[in-house]
């Protein structure tokens, strides 16, 4: 194999020639070049070791207030998700609508949004809250959960009723406001 370049490495069969912004390839076995534009690489600067640090601090900070917000069951402004050994509050007047999940679970993570979405909605005429059952089993056996994503209406005056399975947000929103009626 003739190498056309003298200092240019060879690699297979052809030979590579690099430009600042082009690379030229010749083909060894035949006379033509090919050539195409290459991304420049862009150098950014390296940061000091003060602001590497103040970044890791305000990631570690974020971090913290996050997990504390969930550790406080705030999962979004209308759903309560209650935090490990936390239960259930009493009925207070108002009805409460409990999503039990996991999140092993497909379905149940395909409808949290949805039942997200209607707790918005109608975050004062009801209490929204989302039990783990992986977290909370006593729970889970005391509703007599049986399958997941399982939602519990508890009205004021304690008469539950159960839905069991994924539903998209009208047909979920349906189902909410017959029972808040």
């Amino acid at each position: 194999m003739q190498n056309h370049f003298r200092n240019a490495p060879v690699i297979n069969k052809y030979t590579i020639n690099k430009f600042p912004n082009n690379e030229t390839i010749r083909n060894n076995s035949s006379s033509h070049l090919i050539s195409r534009r290459v991304k420049p690489v862009v150098m950014r600067p390296q940061k000091s070791a003060t602001e590497e640090l103040q970044e890791t601090e305000n990631a570690m900070q974020t971090a913290a207030e996050t997990q504390a917000t969930e550790a406080a069951g705030i999962h979004s402004n209308a759903v309560i998700v209650l935090a490990e050994n936390e239960q259930l509050p009493k009925v207070d007047g108002k009805p409460m609508i409990i999503d039990f999940n996991a999140t092993w679970c497909g379905p149940c993570r395909q409808f949290a949004p949805n039942f997200e979405a209607v707790a918005e909605k109608n975050a004062g005429k009801a209490l929204f809250y989302s039990v783990d059952v992986d977290k909370h089993p006593a729970l889970a056996k005391q509703y007599n959960v049986q399958g997941i994503p399982m939602v519990l209406f508890i009205s004021p005056d304690g008469k539950t009723d159960s839905m069991v399975g994924y539903r998209d947000e009208s047909e979920f929103a349906a189902i909410v406001a017959a029972h808040l009626n």
